[in-house]
């Protein structure tokens, strides 16, 4: 059975024309008290009737229907305070459940259908006193205090779905201030307690859309005079790992993956800001400081059609301005290996790609094209100074091939077509206390060893002339060799050592160049100590073979005479002799001596050639002339 009803209704107004039901009032007591310890109104207190199996009374506050015009407001709030109290709390809580679930709170706008949705406002209060803050709104999700399991509950924002528009946004905006720093939001994942867990993750992500292109996710600072920074890091730790950073745009599996672009903004005042990207530092002894790893894409389609590694591209800025100093230079590009207090700096290393089984990549150094006026840029290769230990090589060597030729090294001075071409210089290193560097030419050795061509180019007018000159030596003159192959195997000769002058081939008087060999000066002012240098000309010995010949024969001609052919010793100097001009042959142990022959050619249409054998004239007193 139910227990009786106690019903209370305000008098119905049953006129249409425009009347007002009465209205019910439930009014606690009022009370006169002065003092406000023993005095407080009367409570209105409306509770549901208990019950001791089922559940408990409800208790609704629902406001007037209306059939046309709107339902009724539901008011709930305290009174203002007096002048010297505290405005009353609204407290809004459903009871405690030994068994089952504790009640639900549900605040929920009505639907309609013709106009706005309507809105939901909490806000705290505000307060005008001086150097305290207005009051706070703590919305807080339910704590799960079972160690076995019990989570804590979840708390979700959600704007409203959008059917024929867009959905709702979701604002979590901090406060304004008028003379003072603006508020702050602060997002914190949930904190772990238990040993070995971990906290709570943040995360951030754009709405899905089922067919069109996702949300995006925007994080800026604030506008201001000057804009706010974004700053991103991990938690620094004090004895463990700090946390790692990842930035990656998702996997595409019918697209294209998105790109990453890390750009600093445009500025019209001063220098443009810096990009900077900085390892992480290591004061741990024998480990390694963080390593800065740039990587292109993988190209991981395996078709025969093939497909492209991504490139690396670091490219320096540009500068539109139009001064020719160095103010409107473009940027550079600067690559420096790490430094070293006590040990070696660090290594540059540019290596191009592997390929298992055609060519490996090229690697190329230039410099781009000038422009109208100037000169395009030079390129240096130079190792550091060294204090007391050597300065570096630099080593230019091409890879080993097993079955094919090995790469050449070129080295070609580009094109002018107006100036002057431009100078190859090779030139070993200055040591003023000790000896210079020596340069070395060779060729590859081999079943043949390679050849070698020194030579100056073809030229329109005037070939250039080549020079190989020892240099000047304070006490000795350094000795130029030349040198023709050895030969070792047997009955082969030996390597020629040929010297030509250049030839003349224009038919109307020109002449063939000389070919001068002269021993060097000497400027010695003691006749002992100083002579002119040798010319020493001696053929080839041999073991068991003749000795080789030495010829000094003059140039033929097919129409004039062939030339002449003249051996004699310079003139003394105030105080010598001339020098003896000596024709003999060498003595034989068991053959016969070999002939001096002198011999005038035969001639068919002249006289004869003369042979004047003419011993030396003197003038001196006393003395005879020369005896043949």
């Amino acid at each position: 059975q139910t227990g009786g009803l106690l019903s209370a209704t305000a008098g119905a107004a049953t006129n249409s024309e425009g009347s007002i039901g009465g209205a019910l009032l439930l009014t606690g007591g009022a009370s006169s008290a002065t003092q406000t310890f023993y005095g407080a109104g009367g409570d209105i207190i409306a509770t549901g009737g208990a019950a001791e199996q089922g559940n408990g009374g409800d208790v609704q506050l629902l406001t007037g229907a209306s059939t046309l015009a709107s339902s009724g407001d539901l008011s709930m709030g305290t009174a203002d305070s007096g002048t010297a109290g505290n405005s009353g709390n609204v407290v809004i809580d459903t009871g405690a459940s030994a068994l089952g679930t504790a009640g639900n709170i549900s605040m929920t706008v009505g639907a309609t259908e013709t106009f706005y949705g309507g809105n939901v406002f909490v806000t705290a209060g505000t307060t005008a006193a001086d150097d305290v803050a207005g009051g706070s709104v703590t919305v807080t999700a339910g704590s799960g205090t079972s160690l076995t399991g019990g989570a804590g509950g979840a708390l979700a924002f959600t704007a409203g779905e959008g059917n024929g528009g867009d959905g709702g946004a979701v604002t979590v905006t901090a406060g304004l201030s008028t003379l003072n720093d603006g508020g702050l939001v602060y997002v914190t994942g949930g904190e772990s307690q238990g040993s070995g867990t971990i906290g709570g993750d943040i995360e951030i992500a754009g709405g899905k859309a089922a067919t069109g292109t996702g949300g995006s996710v925007h994080i800026s600072s604030g506008e201001g005079q000057v804009a706010g920074n974004v700053h991103i890091e991990t938690f620094s730790q004090v004895d463990e790992t700090s946390g790692d950073m990842i930035v990656n745009t998702g996997v595409a599996t019918g697209g294209t993956g998105g790109q990453i672009s890390v750009t600093v903004g445009t500025g019209d005042l001063g220098d443009g800001g810096a990009l900077i990207q900085t390892a992480g530092e290591s004061s741990d002894v024998g480990v390694a400081a963080g390593l800065v790893s740039i990587t292109a894409g993988l190209a991981s389609a395996d078709s025969s059609s093939g497909s492209l590694g991504g490139t690396v591209m670091v490219t320096a800025g540009a500068s539109n301005a139009q001064s020719s100093d160095v103010s409107g230079n473009g940027g550079d590009v600067l690559v420096t290996a790490g430094a070293a207090a006590g040990a070696v700096g660090g290594s540059i290393q540019l290596l191009s790609g592997f390929s298992s089984s055609t060519s490996s990549g090229d690697m190329e150094l230039l410099t781009a094209d000038s422009g109208t006026t100037g000169v395009s840029g030079g390129i240096s290769l130079e190792t550091g100074a060294a204090l007391q230990s050597n300065s570096g090589d630099i080593s230019l060597t091409t890879g080993t091939s097993t079955d094919a030729d090995s790469g050449a090294v070129l080295v070609t001075v580009g094109t002018s077509f107006y100036g002057m071409g431009g100078a190859v210089e090779v030139s070993a290193g200055a040591a003023p206390t000790s000896a210079g560097g020596a340069v070395t030419l060779a060729t590859g050795s081999g079943v043949t060893s390679g050849s070698m061509a020194l030579a100056t180019a073809a030229a329109t007018d005037t070939s250039g002339d080549m020079s190989l000159a020892v240099g000047v030596g304070a006490n000795i003159g350094g000795l130029l060799e030349l040198t023709a192959g050895t030969s070792e195997g047997a009955s082969q000769t030996g390597g020629l050592l040929s010297a030509t002058a250049g030839a003349a081939t224009n038919s109307e008087g020109s002449i063939g160049g000389a070919l001068l060999l002269t021993g060097g000066a000497s400027s010695a002012t003691q006749t002992f100590y100083g002579a002119g240098g040798d010319i020493i000309a001696t053929g080839g010995a041999a073991e068991q073979g003749n000795g080789g010949d030495v010829q000094l024969l003059t140039g033929a001609s097919t129409l004039a005479s062939s030339g002449d052919l003249s051996m004699g010793t310079a003139d003394s100097g105030t105080a010598g002799n001339s020098g003896n001009v000596v024709i003999d042959t060498g003595a034989s142990a068991l053959g016969t001596a070999g002939n001096i022959s002198m011999t005038v050619g035969a001639t068919e249409t002249f006289y004869g050639g003369n042979v004047f054998v003419t011993a030396g004239t003197t003038a001196a007193d006393d003395v005879a002339g020369g005896s043949v």
